[in-house]
């Protein structure tokens, strides 16, 4: 089932911190399987809240590293011992950061809420043998903008912007995550998805 209260819309009014729009240094869409997606628009929440989806700029990069830590440190409680633990200077430091500047098929994308940072989500391709599939790899909302829907309206609206199979996981011990993710494809797929595992983490594949 298809939200009608989210919307995708070219947005040329947002500013970033440096007073520049985000498409300044980004051209305004890039190609996707054949598929044009704009690299920002506007999501409008049930609430009648307006966010904004923008793809990060390189330059960018050091502000997604900072929300990247306070992710890996919620999702650290979900992690089995000894995993994913903080280096020596005290950081998660995220191995694959720079892949979303360097590798073909990966889309990082900050999410705004009143033009204030309210988490980032970030999509990549995955082989599953000759056949490609879109998937989310990392998922963050601030905790003030949690419970408030957000979630799900981003989480559709990126649905909706990468057309394709989709194959969606999370780690075994996160079951709020299980909850949501579950919940939400069932809903947005109307029933249409089923269970998998992918890199050994359960999963839900479907198609949007």
């Amino acid at each position: 089932m298809k939200p009608l209260t989210t919307e995708l819309t070219q947005n040329d009014s947002s500013t970033q911190d440096d007073g520049s729009r985000p498409h300044d240094r980004l051209p305004l869409s890039f190609e996707v399987m054949g598929r044009i997606v704009p690299i920002c628009g506007m999501i409008r929440t049930k609430k009648g809240d307006f966010m904004e989806l923008i793809r990060i700029s390189f330059e960018k990069k050091m502000i997604l590293r900072n929300l990247m830590e306070l992710y890996q440190y919620d999702m650290s409680d979900f992690e089995d011992d000894g995993e994913d633990d903080v280096n020596e200077y005290g950081l998660f430091d995220y191995m694959f950061l720079d892949h979303y500047w360097t590798e073909e098929g990966r889309f990082p994308f900050f999410i705004k809420q009143f033009g204030k940072l309210a988490g980032f989500v970030l999509v990549r391709e995955i082989a599953d043998g000759t056949k490609t599939k879109f998937s989310i790899a990392e998922f963050f909302i601030l905790r003030k903008y949690r419970r408030h829907g957000i979630g799900k309206e981003v989480v559709y609206t990126v649905f909706e912007m990468f057309k394709g199979n989709w194959s969606v996981s999370w780690l075994e011990k996160n079951l709020p995550a299980k909850t949501f993710w579950t919940k939400v494809i069932q809903e947005y797929s109307n029933g249409n998805c089923s269970e998998s595992t992918q890199a050994g983490k359960p999963s839900l594949e479907f198609s949007s």
